[in-house]
């Protein structure tokens, strides 16, 4: 397989996990109405933060290390290993947080609804990436992934209860992480007692930093939202799992982009400073060409998706490509830039910086103007962290990007 198509193979898995969420949205609205969609998607949200966590922050750090990896499978089952490790007593804790804040949600959708989407924290495609190996992500993840949660949602579509659909989805991302187990992490051998899987959770704690806060402006202002404007969160609810979803299917082209800067700095020599200006320079690129289509889409996307029972405002709508733009530029700045600068706790730090910024913005804003608020909110913290970003990137490297 050419290099290009091989690229191209690494952007299927969002558009596969993107289409199982336009397939599923309407079918949840249609099913459990207004109020009954209210709160799955504040469980959703709350799986969400859930998945950040179960992640540990490999997103951050692990493609660095597979790129320095004398056997690349090795990183991979340290980050398997260490994410069996915290993905249940995470899991029950989210399910807890959930039902707390929505007591009087249905409480079986609640529960899958943060399961459903936690268990996403299992996921491997920056391994993949990394590794250049698409042939065995489409086989061991992208499809069981696609079929499993399109085969829940039929059936939801067909009759069935919801929580069927929410299951299968569950379902999808448990046997993608097992074949990825059983294929590339048994064989690996490598990281298996509790000790050896703790110190390695303890190892990726700024990476981990860095993702939770990053994703904050992804899962934190439903959650903020929800008491101060309740009225609010059917449609803000829609909003934000569609523009999380938009974000969360353009990390993977940043991560194509990464794996192809990393491909050539390895064959061509260059001052540090000129690797870190190109590689903003992609992240620039990746987050514009990203808010651009998620402008250009939103107003048609979440008319058709809200089904004639959520209307959502066209200046909200519109402030979806500003938003999708912004978070991923937050998320990729770390991975691209910060990373392989060993800069991760500068990266901790604006992150930080973006969250004390943004939440009381989404909160004071989306009290008065309620959805409309909570986007502009969200830019504003994004805005800070971007700025923070950068700051973090001035004086001397503490290392090489072609060291790390």
């Amino acid at each position: 397989m050419s290099g290009r198509l091989r690229r191209l193979g690494f952007l299927l898995p969002p558009a596969a996990q993107a289409l199982v969420v336009l397939v599923s949205l309407p079918v949840m609205l249609g099913a459990l109405g207004p109020a009954g969609w209210s709160s799955v998607a504040v469980a959703q949200t709350v799986g969400g933060l859930c998945g950040t966590v179960i992640a540990l922050g490999w997103g951050v750090s692990g493609p660095a290390r597979v790129g320095r990896a004398v056997a690349p499978a090795t990183v991979l089952s340290e980050a398997s290993w260490s994410k069996a490790l915290v993905a249940g007593p995470v899991v029950l804790v989210g399910v807890g947080v959930a039902l707390l804040l929505h007591p009087g949600g249905p409480g079986g959708p609640v529960a899958l609804g943060v399961t459903s989407t936690a268990v996403l924290g299992l996921a491997q495609t920056w391994y993949f990436v990394a590794a250049d190996d698409v042939r065995r992500l489409l086989l061991l993840d992208t499809l069981p992934r696609l079929v499993l949660g399109l085969a829940g949602w039929a059936a939801v579509a067909g009759g069935a209860d919801v929580r069927v659909g929410l299951a299968t989805q569950t379902a999808a991302a448990l046997v993608g992480f097992a074949l990825c187990w059983a294929r590339i992490t048994r064989p690996a051998r490598r990281t298996t007692s509790l000790r050896a899987c703790a110190a390695v959770v303890l190892g990726q704690r700024f990476a981990l930093a860095t993702q939770v806060l990053g994703s904050a402006f992804l899962f934190g202002p439903l959650l903020v939202l929800a008491p101060v404007h309740p009225a609010a969160l059917a449609v803000f609810g829609l909003v934000d799992r569609v523009q999380r979803q938009l974000v969360t299917a353009s990390i993977p082209l940043g991560n194509v982009v990464l794996a192809r800067r990393m491909a050539h700095e390895r064959r061509t020599a260059g001052p540090p400073q000129v690797r870190v200006r190109r590689r903003l320079l992609d992240v620039a690129l990746v987050a514009a060409g990203c808010g651009l289509a998620a402008g250009a889409l939103a107003v048609p996307l979440l008319a058709y998706l809200g089904a004639g029972a959520v209307r959502v405002p066209v200046p909200v709508a519109l402030l979806m490509g500003v938003v999708v733009a912004g978070a991923v530029a937050t998320l990729l700045m770390p991975t691209m830039v910060h990373a392989p600068l060993g800069r991760e706790r500068r990266a901790v730090l604006a992150a930080a910086t973006g969250v004390l910024v943004g939440m009381p913005a989404v909160a004071l804003l989306g009290a008065e103007l309620g959805a409309l608020g909570a986007q502009v909110g969200i830019v504003a913290g994004q805005a800070a962290a971007l700025v923070a970003y950068l700051a973090g990137l001035r004086g001397r490297p503490e290392t090489t990007v072609a060291a790390r």
